[in-house]
Protein backbone atom coordinates (compact mmCIF):
# COMPACT_ATOMS: atom_id res chain seq x y z
CA UNK A 1 0.00 0.00 0.00
CA UNK A 2 1.26 3.54 -0.66
CA UNK A 3 0.49 4.53 2.90
CA UNK A 4 2.24 1.64 4.66
CA UNK A 5 4.64 2.56 7.46
CA UNK A 6 7.44 0.99 9.41
CA UNK A 7 6.84 0.17 13.03
CA UNK A 8 8.20 2.82 15.40
CA UNK A 9 11.36 1.89 17.26
CA UNK A 10 11.39 4.44 20.08
CA UNK A 11 8.13 6.31 19.83
CA UNK A 12 6.75 8.90 17.43
CA UNK A 13 10.05 10.68 16.95
CA UNK A 14 11.52 7.66 15.15
CA UNK A 15 8.40 6.66 13.14
CA UNK A 16 9.75 6.20 9.61
CA UNK A 17 7.72 5.75 6.41
CA UNK A 18 8.25 2.57 4.43
CA UNK A 19 8.77 2.36 0.68
CA UNK A 20 5.89 3.80 -1.33
CA UNK A 21 3.83 1.70 -3.75
CA UNK A 22 3.63 4.03 -6.74
CA UNK A 23 1.44 1.73 -8.82
CA UNK A 24 -1.33 1.60 -6.20
CA UNK A 25 -1.07 5.35 -5.63
CA UNK A 26 -1.18 6.07 -9.39
CA UNK A 27 -4.27 3.85 -9.76
CA UNK A 28 -6.01 5.71 -6.94
CA UNK A 29 -5.22 9.16 -8.40
CA UNK A 30 -6.21 8.11 -11.93
CA UNK A 31 -9.59 6.66 -10.94
CA UNK A 32 -10.32 9.63 -8.69
CA UNK A 33 -9.48 12.03 -11.53
CA UNK A 34 -11.56 10.32 -14.22
CA UNK A 35 -14.47 9.46 -11.92
CA UNK A 36 -14.17 5.65 -12.13
CA UNK A 37 -13.26 4.99 -8.48
CA UNK A 38 -15.57 2.36 -7.04
CA UNK A 39 -17.32 3.36 -3.83
CA UNK A 40 -16.72 7.06 -4.41
CA UNK A 41 -18.97 9.35 -2.39
CA UNK A 42 -21.40 11.44 -4.42
CA UNK A 43 -20.29 14.55 -2.49
CA UNK A 44 -16.69 14.33 -3.69
CA UNK A 45 -15.88 17.06 -6.23
CA UNK A 46 -15.81 15.92 -9.88
CA UNK A 47 -14.22 19.13 -11.14
CA UNK A 48 -11.29 21.33 -10.13
CA UNK A 49 -7.63 20.45 -9.71
CA UNK A 50 -6.22 17.55 -7.67
CA UNK A 51 -3.18 18.29 -5.48
CA UNK A 52 -0.95 15.34 -4.47
CA UNK A 53 1.68 15.92 -1.78
CA UNK A 54 4.93 13.94 -2.21
CA UNK A 55 8.19 14.17 -0.19
CA UNK A 56 10.63 15.15 -2.96
CA UNK A 57 11.29 15.88 -6.62
CA UNK A 58 12.37 12.31 -7.39
CA UNK A 59 9.12 10.89 -6.02
CA UNK A 60 7.15 13.50 -7.98
CA UNK A 61 8.80 12.50 -11.25
CA UNK A 62 8.21 8.81 -10.58
CA UNK A 63 4.50 9.29 -9.82
CA UNK A 64 3.96 11.53 -12.88
CA UNK A 65 5.56 8.85 -15.09
CA UNK A 66 3.25 6.24 -13.56
CA UNK A 67 0.22 8.50 -14.19
CA UNK A 68 1.25 9.15 -17.81
CA UNK A 69 1.21 5.39 -18.50
CA UNK A 70 -2.40 5.12 -17.38
CA UNK A 71 -4.44 7.91 -18.91
CA UNK A 72 -4.37 11.10 -20.97
CA UNK A 73 -7.73 12.24 -19.60
CA UNK A 74 -5.95 14.64 -17.19
CA UNK A 75 -2.84 16.84 -17.16
CA UNK A 76 -0.20 15.89 -14.54
CA UNK A 77 2.20 18.70 -13.57
CA UNK A 78 5.14 18.81 -11.11
CA UNK A 79 5.57 21.55 -8.51
CA UNK A 80 8.67 21.80 -6.35
CA UNK A 81 11.36 24.30 -5.43
CA UNK A 82 13.93 23.14 -8.00
CA UNK A 83 11.72 24.10 -10.98
CA UNK A 84 12.16 27.31 -12.88
CA UNK A 85 9.57 30.09 -12.49
CA UNK A 86 8.21 29.32 -15.96
CA UNK A 87 7.64 25.66 -15.08
CA UNK A 88 5.98 26.55 -11.77
CA UNK A 89 3.61 29.03 -13.48
CA UNK A 90 2.16 26.20 -15.59
CA UNK A 91 0.41 24.93 -12.46
CA UNK A 92 -1.75 28.08 -12.49
CA UNK A 93 -2.86 27.65 -16.11
CA UNK A 94 -6.20 26.16 -17.14
CA UNK A 95 -6.49 23.16 -19.45
CA UNK A 96 -9.32 21.44 -21.30
CA UNK A 97 -8.80 18.37 -19.12
CA UNK A 98 -8.61 18.02 -15.35
CA UNK A 99 -5.35 19.11 -13.74
CA UNK A 100 -3.34 16.93 -11.32
CA UNK A 101 -0.55 18.81 -9.52
CA UNK A 102 2.08 16.66 -7.80
CA UNK A 103 3.96 18.84 -5.31
CA UNK A 104 6.31 18.92 -2.35
CA UNK A 105 5.54 20.95 0.78
CA UNK A 106 6.23 24.09 -1.29
CA UNK A 107 2.45 23.97 -1.94
CA UNK A 108 1.78 23.80 1.79
CA UNK A 109 2.33 27.50 2.52
CA UNK A 110 4.53 29.13 -0.16
CA UNK A 111 2.16 28.66 -3.12
CA UNK A 112 -1.65 28.91 -3.15
CA UNK A 113 -3.52 27.11 -5.94
CA UNK A 114 -7.10 28.46 -5.89
CA UNK A 115 -8.69 25.81 -8.14
CA UNK A 116 -7.77 22.78 -5.97
CA UNK A 117 -10.80 20.79 -4.80
CA UNK A 118 -9.11 17.50 -3.81
CA UNK A 119 -5.93 16.99 -1.77
CA UNK A 120 -4.23 13.57 -1.66
CA UNK A 121 -1.64 13.68 1.12
CA UNK A 122 1.01 10.96 1.46
CA UNK A 123 1.83 12.66 4.80
CA UNK A 124 5.56 12.64 4.02
CA UNK A 125 8.19 15.35 3.75
CA UNK A 126 11.94 15.82 3.62
CA UNK A 127 13.26 17.92 6.47
CA UNK A 128 16.71 18.86 7.76
CA UNK A 129 17.56 16.80 10.80
CA UNK A 130 20.63 15.73 12.77
CA UNK A 131 18.89 12.49 13.81
CA UNK A 132 19.90 10.55 10.71
CA UNK A 133 21.97 7.70 12.13
CA UNK A 134 25.34 9.02 10.94
CA UNK A 135 28.08 10.35 13.18
CA UNK A 136 28.47 13.71 11.43
CA UNK A 137 26.72 16.58 13.21
CA UNK A 138 25.89 18.20 9.85
CA UNK A 139 22.13 17.95 9.22
CA UNK A 140 20.81 15.89 6.32
CA UNK A 141 17.52 15.90 4.41
CA UNK A 142 15.62 12.83 5.63
CA UNK A 143 12.20 11.57 4.56
CA UNK A 144 9.79 11.34 7.48
CA UNK A 145 6.12 11.65 8.37
CA UNK A 146 4.84 15.20 8.84
CA UNK A 147 3.66 16.58 12.15
CA UNK A 148 -0.09 17.04 12.58
CA UNK A 149 0.09 20.84 12.26
CA UNK A 150 1.61 20.45 8.78
CA UNK A 151 -1.06 17.91 7.81
CA UNK A 152 -3.74 20.36 8.92
CA UNK A 153 -2.15 23.07 6.77
CA UNK A 154 -2.14 20.75 3.76
CA UNK A 155 -5.79 19.87 4.35
CA UNK A 156 -6.61 23.55 4.05
CA UNK A 157 -5.30 23.60 0.48
CA UNK A 158 -8.51 21.81 -0.64
CA UNK A 159 -11.56 23.93 -1.26
CA UNK A 160 -10.06 27.37 -0.83
CA UNK A 161 -12.93 28.98 -2.79
CA UNK A 162 -15.33 26.03 -3.04
CA UNK A 163 -16.08 22.72 -1.33
CA UNK A 164 -13.22 20.25 -1.17
CA UNK A 165 -12.04 16.94 0.28
CA UNK A 166 -8.71 15.65 1.62
CA UNK A 167 -7.40 12.06 1.63
CA UNK A 168 -4.57 11.20 4.02
CA UNK A 169 -2.73 8.05 2.97
CA UNK A 170 -1.48 6.94 6.37
CA UNK A 171 -2.75 4.24 8.77
CA UNK A 172 -4.82 5.52 11.67
CA UNK A 173 -2.42 3.97 14.20
CA UNK A 174 0.54 5.72 12.58
CA UNK A 175 -1.34 9.03 12.44
CA UNK A 176 -2.18 8.87 16.15
CA UNK A 177 1.53 8.53 16.97
CA UNK A 178 2.64 11.57 14.95
CA UNK A 179 3.86 14.64 16.88
CA UNK A 180 1.36 17.48 17.25
CA UNK A 181 3.76 20.21 16.08
CA UNK A 182 6.78 20.47 13.79
CA UNK A 183 10.08 20.43 15.66
CA UNK A 184 11.81 23.75 16.35
CA UNK A 185 14.60 24.76 13.98
CA UNK A 186 17.21 24.64 16.76
CA UNK A 187 16.70 20.87 16.79
CA UNK A 188 17.62 20.54 13.11
CA UNK A 189 19.93 23.36 12.05
CA UNK A 190 23.71 23.34 12.62
CA UNK A 191 24.71 24.33 16.14
CA UNK A 192 28.24 25.49 15.35
CA UNK A 193 27.30 29.11 14.52
CA UNK A 194 25.17 29.48 17.64
CA UNK A 195 27.80 27.90 19.90
CA UNK A 196 30.50 30.19 18.49
CA UNK A 197 28.35 33.28 19.15
CA UNK A 198 27.71 32.13 22.72
CA UNK A 199 31.45 31.65 23.24
CA UNK A 200 32.17 35.10 21.83
CA UNK A 201 29.67 36.60 24.28
CA UNK A 202 31.64 35.09 27.16
CA UNK A 203 29.32 32.25 28.17
CA UNK A 204 29.79 28.50 28.42
CA UNK A 205 27.55 27.11 25.60
CA UNK A 206 26.35 23.94 27.33
CA UNK A 207 24.98 25.78 30.38
CA UNK A 208 23.68 28.75 28.37
CA UNK A 209 21.76 26.74 25.75
CA UNK A 210 20.28 24.47 28.43
CA UNK A 211 18.03 27.42 29.28
CA UNK A 212 16.49 27.56 25.78
CA UNK A 213 12.78 26.60 25.37
CA UNK A 214 13.83 23.57 23.28
CA UNK A 215 17.43 23.00 24.40
CA UNK A 216 19.76 20.80 22.33
CA UNK A 217 21.21 17.70 23.90
CA UNK A 218 24.43 18.26 25.85
CA UNK A 219 26.33 15.86 23.57
CA UNK A 220 25.25 17.89 20.54
CA UNK A 221 26.70 21.08 22.06
CA UNK A 222 29.96 19.30 22.87
CA UNK A 223 30.07 17.87 19.36
CA UNK A 224 29.52 21.37 17.90
CA UNK A 225 32.48 22.66 19.90
CA UNK A 226 34.56 19.74 18.65
CA UNK A 227 33.61 20.67 15.07
CA UNK A 228 34.57 24.31 15.74
CA UNK A 229 37.99 23.21 16.97
CA UNK A 230 38.34 21.00 13.94
CA UNK A 231 37.78 23.90 11.51
CA UNK A 232 40.09 26.16 13.55
CA UNK A 233 37.52 28.52 15.06
CA UNK A 234 38.19 27.50 18.69
CA UNK A 235 41.40 26.76 20.56
CA UNK A 236 41.83 23.62 22.60
CA UNK A 237 40.06 23.80 25.98
CA UNK A 238 43.27 23.62 27.98
CA UNK A 239 44.75 26.67 26.24
CA UNK A 240 42.50 29.13 28.07
CA UNK A 241 39.89 29.18 30.79
CA UNK A 242 37.65 32.09 29.71
CA UNK A 243 35.00 31.20 27.05
CA UNK A 244 35.61 34.27 24.85
CA UNK A 245 39.39 33.75 24.92
CA UNK A 246 38.98 30.33 23.31
CA UNK A 247 38.23 31.96 19.94
CA UNK A 248 41.04 31.83 17.39
CA UNK A 249 41.76 34.62 14.91
CA UNK A 250 39.60 32.80 12.37
CA UNK A 251 36.84 32.40 14.97
CA UNK A 252 36.81 36.16 15.62
CA UNK A 253 36.32 36.80 11.91
CA UNK A 254 33.54 34.19 11.69
CA UNK A 255 31.54 35.77 14.52
CA UNK A 256 31.38 39.02 12.55
CA UNK A 257 29.92 37.40 9.41
CA UNK A 258 26.14 36.80 9.01
CA UNK A 259 26.38 33.20 7.80
CA UNK A 260 27.10 29.61 8.79
CA UNK A 261 30.61 29.07 10.14
CA UNK A 262 31.70 26.86 7.24
CA UNK A 263 30.44 29.38 4.70
CA UNK A 264 32.22 32.07 6.74
CA UNK A 265 35.43 30.03 6.71
CA UNK A 266 35.09 29.78 2.94
CA UNK A 267 34.76 33.57 2.74
CA UNK A 268 37.62 34.47 5.09
CA UNK A 269 40.12 31.99 3.68
CA UNK A 270 38.91 32.73 0.15
CA UNK A 271 39.71 36.41 0.76
CA UNK A 272 43.06 35.44 2.28
CA UNK A 273 43.84 33.42 -0.87
CA UNK A 274 42.78 36.27 -3.18
CA UNK A 275 39.47 34.83 -4.50
CA UNK A 276 36.98 36.75 -2.33
CA UNK A 277 34.41 37.37 -5.09
CA UNK A 278 34.42 33.73 -6.18
CA UNK A 279 34.00 32.61 -2.57
CA UNK A 280 31.04 34.99 -2.17
CA UNK A 281 29.46 33.67 -5.38
CA UNK A 282 29.68 30.10 -4.06
CA UNK A 283 28.32 31.18 -0.66
CA UNK A 284 25.45 33.03 -2.36
CA UNK A 285 24.62 29.93 -4.40
CA UNK A 286 24.68 27.76 -1.25
CA UNK A 287 22.35 30.18 0.55
CA UNK A 288 19.40 29.69 -1.84
CA UNK A 289 17.68 26.79 -3.55
CA UNK A 290 19.76 25.72 -6.51
CA UNK A 291 19.13 28.16 -9.37
CA UNK A 292 20.10 25.42 -11.85
CA UNK A 293 17.40 22.73 -12.11
CA UNK A 294 17.75 19.83 -14.48
CA UNK A 295 17.78 21.08 -18.07
CA UNK A 296 14.39 20.34 -19.63
CA UNK A 297 15.39 21.21 -23.20
CA UNK A 298 18.34 19.67 -25.12
CA UNK A 299 19.73 23.04 -26.21
CA UNK A 300 19.91 24.20 -22.59
CA UNK A 301 22.21 21.31 -21.71
CA UNK A 302 24.29 22.06 -24.80
CA UNK A 303 24.72 25.71 -23.80
CA UNK A 304 25.69 24.68 -20.27
CA UNK A 305 28.34 22.34 -21.67
CA UNK A 306 29.66 25.14 -23.91
CA UNK A 307 29.94 27.57 -20.99
CA UNK A 308 31.58 24.91 -18.84
CA UNK A 309 34.19 24.05 -21.49
CA UNK A 310 34.97 27.71 -22.17
CA UNK A 311 35.06 29.06 -18.62
CA UNK A 312 36.60 26.22 -16.60
CA UNK A 313 39.91 25.71 -18.37
CA UNK A 314 42.89 25.32 -16.08
CA UNK A 315 41.72 23.38 -13.03
CA UNK A 316 37.97 24.01 -12.75
CA UNK A 317 36.53 21.26 -14.93
CA UNK A 318 35.98 18.83 -12.03
CA UNK A 319 34.23 21.24 -9.70
CA UNK A 320 30.54 22.12 -9.33
CA UNK A 321 31.57 25.11 -7.22
CA UNK A 322 33.80 26.54 -9.96
CA UNK A 323 30.94 26.12 -12.44
CA UNK A 324 28.67 28.08 -10.09
CA UNK A 325 31.22 30.92 -10.08
CA UNK A 326 31.42 30.87 -13.88
CA UNK A 327 27.61 31.01 -14.16
CA UNK A 328 27.37 33.89 -11.70
CA UNK A 329 30.07 35.86 -13.53
CA UNK A 330 28.31 35.31 -16.88
CA UNK A 331 24.93 36.20 -15.34
CA UNK A 332 26.21 39.51 -13.97
CA UNK A 333 27.86 40.36 -17.31
CA UNK A 334 24.83 39.41 -19.46
CA UNK A 335 23.06 42.22 -21.34
CA UNK A 336 19.71 40.47 -20.80
CA UNK A 337 19.71 38.42 -17.62
CA UNK A 338 16.27 37.01 -18.36
CA UNK A 339 17.39 35.73 -21.77
CA UNK A 340 20.57 34.32 -20.24
CA UNK A 341 18.55 32.34 -17.67
CA UNK A 342 16.04 31.13 -20.29
CA UNK A 343 18.86 29.95 -22.58
CA UNK A 344 20.56 27.93 -19.80
CA UNK A 345 17.39 26.84 -18.01
CA UNK A 346 18.19 28.79 -14.84
CA UNK A 347 15.77 30.30 -12.35
CA UNK A 348 15.99 34.08 -12.74
CA UNK A 349 14.44 34.67 -9.31
CA UNK A 350 17.00 32.48 -7.54
CA UNK A 351 19.91 33.88 -9.50
CA UNK A 352 18.89 37.38 -8.40
CA UNK A 353 18.54 36.15 -4.82
CA UNK A 354 21.97 34.46 -4.94
CA UNK A 355 23.53 37.64 -6.37
CA UNK A 356 21.96 39.73 -3.60
CA UNK A 357 23.36 37.35 -0.98
CA UNK A 358 26.74 37.49 -2.74
CA UNK A 359 26.72 41.29 -2.55
CA UNK A 360 25.83 41.26 1.16
CA UNK A 361 28.57 38.77 2.00
CA UNK A 362 31.13 40.69 -0.05
CA UNK A 363 30.16 43.81 1.88
CA UNK A 364 30.66 41.85 5.11
CA UNK A 365 34.17 40.88 4.00
CA UNK A 366 34.94 44.50 3.15
CA UNK A 367 33.90 45.48 6.68
CA UNK A 368 36.53 43.06 8.02
CA UNK A 369 39.18 44.89 6.00
CA UNK A 370 39.42 42.58 2.98
CA UNK A 371 39.47 45.12 0.16
CA UNK A 372 40.44 44.96 -3.53
CA UNK A 373 43.60 42.93 -2.87
CA UNK A 374 41.32 40.11 -1.73
CA UNK A 375 40.64 39.36 -5.42
CA UNK A 376 44.24 39.28 -6.62
CA UNK A 377 43.99 35.64 -7.77
CA UNK A 378 40.55 35.80 -9.41
CA UNK A 379 40.22 33.25 -12.20
CA UNK A 380 42.70 30.75 -10.73
CA UNK A 381 40.47 27.69 -10.34
CA UNK A 382 43.11 25.83 -8.31
CA UNK A 383 42.85 28.54 -5.66
CA UNK A 384 39.03 28.57 -5.81
CA UNK A 385 38.95 24.80 -5.22
CA UNK A 386 41.38 25.24 -2.31
CA UNK A 387 39.04 27.83 -0.78
CA UNK A 388 36.15 25.36 -1.14
CA UNK A 389 38.19 22.71 0.70
CA UNK A 390 39.01 25.23 3.42
CA UNK A 391 35.38 26.19 3.84
CA UNK A 392 33.64 22.81 3.64
CA UNK A 393 36.16 20.52 5.38
CA UNK A 394 35.52 17.94 6.94
CA UNK A 395 32.75 17.25 4.40
CA UNK A 396 35.06 15.03 2.39
CA UNK A 397 34.71 11.58 0.81
CA UNK A 398 37.39 9.28 -0.52
CA UNK A 399 37.41 8.00 -4.09
CA UNK A 400 37.96 4.28 -4.63
CA UNK A 401 39.10 3.69 -8.17
CA UNK A 402 38.30 0.35 -9.85
CA UNK A 403 41.06 -2.16 -10.53
CA UNK A 404 42.85 -1.16 -13.77
CA UNK A 405 41.87 -3.18 -16.86
CA UNK A 406 44.10 -3.74 -19.87
CA UNK A 407 43.54 -4.77 -23.45
CA UNK A 408 46.04 -6.31 -25.82
CA UNK A 409 47.11 -4.33 -28.89
CA UNK A 410 49.86 -4.46 -31.51
CA UNK A 411 51.87 -2.05 -29.36
CA UNK A 412 51.35 -4.18 -26.25
CA UNK A 413 48.89 -3.95 -23.35
CA UNK A 414 47.03 -0.64 -23.04
CA UNK A 415 44.93 0.44 -20.08
CA UNK A 416 41.19 0.72 -20.66
CA UNK A 417 39.51 3.83 -19.29
CA UNK A 418 37.29 3.05 -16.30
CA UNK A 419 33.53 3.53 -16.33
CA UNK A 420 32.21 6.17 -13.92
CA UNK A 421 29.73 3.62 -12.55
CA UNK A 422 32.63 1.53 -11.27
CA UNK A 423 34.01 4.35 -9.09
CA UNK A 424 33.07 4.12 -5.38
CA UNK A 425 32.81 6.99 -2.91
CA UNK A 426 33.19 6.50 0.84
CA UNK A 427 32.32 8.77 3.75
CA UNK A 428 34.40 8.09 6.85
CA UNK A 429 32.48 7.79 10.10
CA UNK A 430 33.21 6.74 13.66
CA UNK A 431 33.74 3.02 13.62
CA UNK A 432 33.73 2.59 9.85
CA UNK A 433 32.67 4.14 6.61
CA UNK A 434 29.47 4.54 4.58
CA UNK A 435 29.14 4.40 0.82
CA UNK A 436 27.98 7.62 -0.82
CA UNK A 437 26.61 8.40 -4.29
CA UNK A 438 26.97 11.57 -6.36
CA UNK A 439 23.83 13.37 -7.47
CA UNK A 440 23.21 13.10 -11.23
CA UNK A 441 23.34 16.92 -11.51
CA UNK A 442 27.00 17.00 -10.43
CA UNK A 443 29.76 17.51 -13.01
CA UNK A 444 31.54 14.57 -11.36
CA UNK A 445 28.64 12.15 -11.85
CA UNK A 446 30.14 10.83 -15.09
CA UNK A 447 33.76 11.33 -14.02
CA UNK A 448 36.06 8.30 -13.75
CA UNK A 449 39.51 9.89 -13.46
CA UNK A 450 40.82 11.98 -10.55
CA UNK A 451 44.18 13.55 -9.78
CA UNK A 452 43.36 13.64 -6.06
CA UNK A 453 41.47 10.69 -4.54
CA UNK A 454 39.28 12.94 -2.38
CA UNK A 455 36.12 14.98 -3.07
CA UNK A 456 34.68 17.83 -1.04
CA UNK A 457 30.88 18.21 -0.98
CA UNK A 458 28.33 20.84 0.04
CA UNK A 459 25.36 18.77 1.13
CA UNK A 460 24.30 15.21 1.74
CA UNK A 461 20.78 13.85 1.44
CA UNK A 462 19.55 10.52 2.75
CA UNK A 463 17.20 9.02 0.17
CA UNK A 464 14.84 6.10 0.57
CA UNK A 465 15.17 3.28 -1.95
CA UNK A 466 13.29 0.04 -2.65
CA UNK A 467 15.99 -2.26 -1.36
CA UNK A 468 15.32 -4.24 1.85
CA UNK A 469 19.05 -4.76 2.48
CA UNK A 470 19.89 -1.06 1.93
CA UNK A 471 16.69 0.98 2.54
CA UNK A 472 18.55 4.31 2.39
CA UNK A 473 21.53 5.78 0.56
CA UNK A 474 23.68 8.89 0.97
CA UNK A 475 23.53 11.26 -2.00
CA UNK A 476 26.04 14.13 -2.29
CA UNK A 477 25.42 17.43 -4.09
CA UNK A 478 27.79 20.30 -4.84
CA UNK A 479 30.99 18.29 -5.34
CA UNK A 480 34.53 19.31 -6.26
CA UNK A 481 37.76 17.40 -6.61
CA UNK A 482 39.98 18.37 -3.67
CA UNK A 483 43.71 19.02 -3.88
CA UNK A 484 46.40 17.38 -1.77
CA UNK A 485 47.93 20.57 -0.41
CA UNK A 486 44.52 22.16 0.31
CA UNK A 487 43.69 19.20 2.56
CA UNK A 488 47.12 19.32 4.20
CA UNK A 489 46.92 23.07 4.86
CA UNK A 490 43.24 23.49 5.77
CA UNK A 491 42.27 20.01 6.95
CA UNK A 492 42.45 18.63 10.48
CA UNK A 493 45.27 17.31 12.65
CA UNK A 494 48.37 16.09 10.78
CA UNK A 495 50.28 12.98 11.83
CA UNK A 496 53.09 10.96 10.26
CA UNK A 497 52.80 7.19 9.91
CA UNK A 498 56.47 6.21 9.69
CA UNK A 499 55.68 2.55 9.10
CA UNK A 500 53.48 3.28 6.08
CA UNK A 501 55.54 6.37 5.11
CA UNK A 502 52.51 8.59 4.78
CA UNK A 503 50.91 11.72 6.22
CA UNK A 504 47.35 11.43 7.54
CA UNK A 505 44.78 14.19 8.09
CA UNK A 506 42.55 13.59 11.12
CA UNK A 507 43.77 10.01 11.40
CA UNK A 508 42.93 9.29 7.76
CA UNK A 509 39.41 10.72 7.76
CA UNK A 510 40.57 13.78 5.84
CA UNK A 511 43.15 12.01 3.68
CA UNK A 512 46.17 9.72 3.51
CA UNK A 513 49.10 10.81 1.38
CA UNK A 514 52.19 8.73 0.61
CA UNK A 515 55.75 10.02 0.90
CA UNK A 516 55.27 12.09 4.03
CA UNK A 517 57.91 12.82 6.63
CA UNK A 518 58.28 14.64 9.92
CA UNK A 519 60.04 17.47 8.07
CA UNK A 520 57.14 17.92 5.62
CA UNK A 521 54.60 17.99 8.45
CA UNK A 522 56.72 20.51 10.39
CA UNK A 523 56.84 22.80 7.34
CA UNK A 524 53.07 22.54 6.86
CA UNK A 525 52.48 23.30 10.54
CA UNK A 526 54.65 26.41 10.24
CA UNK A 527 52.58 27.55 7.26
CA UNK A 528 49.39 26.98 9.25
CA UNK A 529 50.79 29.08 12.09
CA UNK A 530 51.75 31.81 9.61
CA UNK A 531 48.17 31.87 8.25
CA UNK A 532 46.79 32.21 11.79
CA UNK A 533 49.24 35.02 12.52
CA UNK A 534 48.20 36.94 9.39
CA UNK A 535 44.51 36.53 10.20
CA UNK A 536 45.15 37.75 13.75
CA UNK A 537 46.97 40.75 12.28
CA UNK A 538 43.81 41.44 10.25
CA UNK A 539 41.73 41.33 13.44
CA UNK A 540 43.90 43.91 15.20
CA UNK A 541 44.50 46.04 12.09
CA UNK A 542 41.67 45.60 9.53
CA UNK A 543 43.15 48.13 7.11
CA UNK A 544 46.47 46.31 6.82
CA UNK A 545 47.18 44.31 3.64
CA UNK A 546 48.30 40.72 4.16
CA UNK A 547 48.30 39.50 0.55
CA UNK A 548 51.90 40.67 0.03
CA UNK A 549 53.27 38.75 3.01
CA UNK A 550 55.80 36.07 2.08
CA UNK A 551 53.80 33.40 3.90
CA UNK A 552 50.63 34.30 1.96
CA UNK A 553 52.49 34.23 -1.34
CA UNK A 554 54.04 30.89 -0.43
CA UNK A 555 50.62 29.36 0.32
CA UNK A 556 49.12 30.66 -2.94
CA UNK A 557 52.03 29.35 -5.02
CA UNK A 558 51.85 25.96 -3.31
CA UNK A 559 48.11 25.63 -4.03
CA UNK A 560 48.17 27.14 -7.52
CA UNK A 561 50.92 24.80 -8.76
CA UNK A 562 49.92 21.70 -6.74
CA UNK A 563 53.28 21.83 -4.96
CA UNK A 564 55.40 21.99 -8.12
CA UNK A 565 56.43 25.60 -7.60
CA UNK A 566 56.54 28.42 -10.16
CA UNK A 567 57.86 27.80 -13.65
CA UNK A 568 61.36 29.09 -14.24
CA UNK A 569 62.85 30.25 -17.51
CA UNK A 570 65.49 27.99 -18.96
Amino acid sequence: MPWSSAAPRDGAATLQPAAMNYEVLADFVTKLADGTLQGADASWPTHGAILVFMPGAGEISRLINALARRSSAFKALPLHGALSGEQQRRCFETFQVRKVIVATNVAETSVTLPDVTIVIDTCRERRLTREHGHSSLAPALLERFCAKDSLQQRRGRAGRVQKGVCFRLVPRKAYDKLPEATAAEIEALPLETLVLQVRAAGYAPEAFLAKAPTPPEAWQVRQAELELRQIGALKQEEESGAPAELLTALGRHLVALPCDVRVGRLLVLGAFLGVASAACSIAGWLSVRSPMPKAWQPDQETLRDTLRAKALRGGGGKSDHCFWVAIMDAFMAAKSRKAFCNDLGLSLERMVEAELCRTQLLRGLRSLGFQRDADGNAGDWHIVRAAVVAGLYPQVVSVERPTPKFAESLAGAIQIESDAREVRYWLSEDGGRARAFLHPSSLLFKESSYSCPYIIFSEKTIQQQNNPEHPTKLVLTGCSEASVYALLLFGGHLTVDHQQVEVTVDGGRGGRFAGGSTTVVAMLQRLRQAIDALLLQKVHSPSSSISGAKAAQCVVTLLSTDGLGPETEK
